[in-house]
């Protein structure tokens, strides 16, 4: 029967079809005055998820009245669970509301006030006008949907859920098993392991717009199938080489394969050296700093094979291979498989695998066979954390004398890293210890970033040493490098100072002081001359006539650097922006200070700033170095 009727017909069906909205389901039970939710039977342990709008739902039910408990209905009875789709208005609203609070395998009992039931019309002969209604709910099963355009004409089923939390972004690689079908079942295309980018058209494919739309809804190894619209699909004009008539919807079935994630393995963190995942590996653990991994390794370029599939054994993170391979292989799961583009020779250039630095750009694939456990530094001694910091500091110095000091800074790192944290330290010697590793470690991370021209970073690194050491030699004589070419002269000149307070022959402090004074004086004048002419300008400005001055006031103004008889006021020079350096001090920078018989390192501007003192140094007697050595801690 018809609602219209006003006769009750077996289910709880809805008076209103668009009678329940997205707000009449809450995410929690909370439901509208008097009606009330008891849980009889817990759905199953570790189940979580609830249906939603739009899904549609398996129960078996039993109805009675409120009033004196009779039963005017059940689905048991009849042995047949009823269907129905959540939040459409198919079912009484207090449905609709409750069972979106249930999960599968639950059972509860639901007491339903009139108003959100058959109200004062009720559903005769079974139920009488304004009936509280009591119903115990089975929810058997449910099956996900989506309207995922909101206007009806993509509709995803959920067919086999996901308990991967993984979710594809746009411009990712993912893998995906499709089948295309016509309403009728009839198939009209099959594309096992498809990979396509998400965002971007494929030939001969649905538009891009409904397959982003229905893959960035999706988790990574869910099912799902697709009812499309032709508007969504293949429009009037058809598609699939004819195989799906004009303006005819489809249904297509996806299976989400992988996500092709891309991460960043640079060792600098700049997003220089991308690795994209084509197979994922197993678990979650990856290979580590000094794990021996083996790896397969093959190398092409656009046009050619440059190696193919040569397995290698090495121990990661001591420089054995080059520093693409070294980078990857500490980011691999066991069993994965990844793409790596590089078209930086320094980076990718491999002696051992016959890669000449000459190919241009260079595509590797690794795929890690196997690893060895990186070292648990947790569980360490301290004697044994010493070791590990002397080992690291050690590859660290050994890499930077051989031209590769973006792995020279990875190796440092470690090293400022492990040590940073010394307060659970029992023996003091060893703490000492400790502390004299993390400071080279900071001194020669400065010289790393003076390399490449990283002035920020160097001072960082500089100013760790000097809170625990304020007179550390190397250290002032390194960040005033890094202040002069920022042009923070002041601070540079004043780091100098203290340089030569405690070395007054060090040759190169008293130069790099010198081209900051100049610097500094430079900067002053171009101040004065620009105060100057703002003054100009203000004394050429049309005086207006005088007004009498207010009779409470008795300020006449004074000195405030306005002009006096038509002349400009000079200030002090301290005013107005930075411009483009003088030739002067291009011309002092462009001779460079030395440090050690090298010149101190520009940061490539148009001024022609000197080079920065030589990257790693041998210690003297006064702990300033003047070599190509790393520095071991000797003085300062």
């Amino acid at each position: 029967m018809s609602d219209s009727e006003g006769e009750y017909d077996g289910a709880p069906l809805g008076m209103d079809p668009e009678g329940s909205t997205d707000e009449d389901m809450p995410k929690e039970p909370e439901f509208p005055e008097g009606m009330k939710k008891e849980v009889l039977v817990e759905g199953p342990m570790g189940g979580w998820k609830k249906p939603q709008k739009g899904d549609e739902v398996v129960v078996h039910y039993t109805g009675t009245l409120a009033e004196d408990g009779s039963k005017f209905d059940s689905s048991k009875d009849r042995d047949e669970p009823f269907e129905f789709t959540l939040g459409t208005g198919q079912v009484i609203q207090g449905w609709d509301l409750g069972v979106a609070t249930m999960k599968a395998g639950e059972t509860a009992k639901f007491t339903i006030p009139p108003e959100l039931a058959y109200g004062e019309a009720g559903s005769p002969p079974a139920i009488p006008a304004n009936a509280t209604l009591i119903f115990e709910v089975e929810l058997i099963s449910f099956t996900s949907k989506a309207d995922l355009f909101g206007d009806g004409q993509v509709i995803k089923t959920v067919l086999e859920e996901s308990s991967n939390f993984t979710k594809p972004k746009k411009g990712q690689e993912v893998v995906v098993d499709v089948v295309g079908k016509l309403r009728d079942g009839a198939e009209v295309e099959s594309r096992p392991d498809f990979v396509l980018e998400i965002g971007k058209q494929s030939s001969g494919f649905l538009p891009e717009a409904t397959v982003t739309k229905i893959l960035l809804d999706m988790k990574k190894g869910e099912k799902c199938s697709c009812e499309i619209a032709a508007d969504r699909a293949f429009g009037e004009a058809g598609g699939v080489d004819g195989k799906v008539p004009g303006n005819a919807p489809v249904v297509y079935d996806f299976h989400l394969k992988t996500v092709r994630e891309v991460s960043d393995v640079s060792f600098m963190e700049d997003g220089s050296l991308m690795k994209k995942t084509l197979v994922d590996g197993e678990g979650y653990k990856k290979a580590g700093e000094f794990s021996t991994v083996n790896l397969s390794v093959s190398v092409r370029t656009a046009t050619k094979e440059l190696v193919k599939e040569k397995e290698l054994k090495f121990t990661v993170g001591e420089g054995a291979h080059c520093e693409l391979l070294e980078a990857v292989a500490a980011k691999l799961k066991k069993g994965e498989v990844a793409e790596i583009s590089c078209s930086d020779k320094d980076v990718y250039a491999s002696k051992e695998l016959g890669v000449d630095p000459s190919e241009g750009e260079v595509v590797y694939t690794v795929k890690c066979i196997d690893f060895s456990d990186e070292i648990e530094q947790w569980s360490l001694s301290e004697p044994d954390k010493l070791a590990l910091g002397q080992r690291r500091k050690d590859i660290g110095g050994q890499l930077f004398k051989a031209g590769r000091i973006r792995m020279a800074i990875r190796k440092y790192k470690t090293v400022t890293d492990q040590f940073n944290y010394l307060d659970s330290w029992k023996d003091e010697d060893s703490k000492d210890k400790a502390k004299e590793l993390k400071k080279i470690g900071d001194l020669n991370l400065a010289l790393c970033y003076i390399k490449f021209k990283l002035w920020d970073d160097a001072k960082k690194h500089c100013d760790a040493v000097l809170k625990v050491e304020s007179m550390n030699v190397k250290a002032l004589y390194r960040r005033a490098c890094a202040l002069v070419e920022t042009r923070d002269f002041f601070n540079a000149i004043r780091d100098c100072d203290n340089v030569l307070m405690n070395e007054p022959g060090n040759a190169d402090a008293k130069r790099l002081k010198q081209l900051a004074k100049k610097g500094q004086k430079d900067e002053d004048m171009k101040s004065k001359a620009l105060w100057g002419r703002m003054c100009g300008a203000f004394g050429k400005m049309e005086t207006p006539e005088p007004q009498p001055a207010p009779a409470e006031s008795d300020d006449e103004g004074g000195d405030h650097g306005h002009s006096h008889g038509g002349q400009p006021c000079h200030g002090h020079g301290h005013g107005g922006g930075v411009e483009e350096e003088p030739q002067e001090l291009r011309q002092a920078a462009a001779h460079g200070h030395s440090h050690g018989g090298e010149p101190c390192h520009g940061h490539g501007h148009a001024h022609g700033a000197a080079e920065p003192p030589p990257p790693i140094e041998k210690p003297h007697a006064h702990g300033h170095s003047h070599g190509g050595e790393p520095c071991h801690g000797h003085g300062h």
